[in-house]
């Protein structure tokens, strides 16, 4: 499980900033990629984090020493880390509801932190199994308050210069949400680097 997720980071990391220096042709690998790494949080988080792997299910052996606040836990910050790279992805690829997603995950992230830092300070024994939550959340954090410190304006800018037709496109619709029209030009622009 551990090498899939430094493989997955890796590309992802990758994509990430080759999508700065190559622009839009990249936008479809990160967004698969994103998107891989989402699911992966979410469907293997329980093991991923308590060091487990799929051929275990069948040992009882593996799950002695993991009770109800590790499965909890486990379970949980997959979601999370699910959730914020798909937010992640909604405000690369300029999508209605981003600054929410970012908003929220960013809530999470800053809620379960804190939790997991109280939780360190009760019980000092815990400290090898929170810290791997502290590492990706705040590197999580980094990222989502990054791009939403930085306006959807100057984020178009930054990521869509050379499509000036859809960043006018966006702005028609992002004004006039109920027009038909800005709605389908927005979408036949956007097709365009899809």
């Amino acid at each position: 499980m551990k090498k899939t997720e430094i493989t997955l980071v890796i590309i992802t990391s990758i994509l990430f900033i080759l999508r700065f220096i190559w622009g839009v042709p990249v936008n479809l690998m990160l967004r698969v990629s994103l998107t891989i790494l989402s699911v992966f949080y979410l469907w293997t988080g329980f093991f991923l984090f308590n060091k487990l792997s799929f051929r275990h299910v069948h040992i009882k052996q593996a799950f002695k020493g993991i009770d109800a606040f590790k499965i909890a836990s486990g379970i949980g910050m997959g979601v999370v880390y699910s959730v914020s790279l798909i937010s992640i992805m909604y405000a690369i690829n300029i999508y209605s509801g981003m600054n929410f997603m970012l908003g929220f995950s960013l809530f999470c992230l800053l809620t379960s932190l804190s939790f997991y830092a109280v939780y360190y300070f009760i019980n000092h024994k815990s400290f090898a199994y929170v810290r791997q939550f502290f590492i990706r959340s705040i590197i999580l954090i980094t990222i989502c308050a990054s791009l939403l410190s930085i306006s959807v304006d100057k984020r178009l800018d930054i990521l869509y210069g050379e499509y000036p037709e859809f960043i006018q496109a966006y702005k028609n619709h992002n004004n006039n949400p109920e027009d038909s029209i800005a709605a389908e030009k927005l979408k036949e622009e956007r097709s365009k680097f899809r």
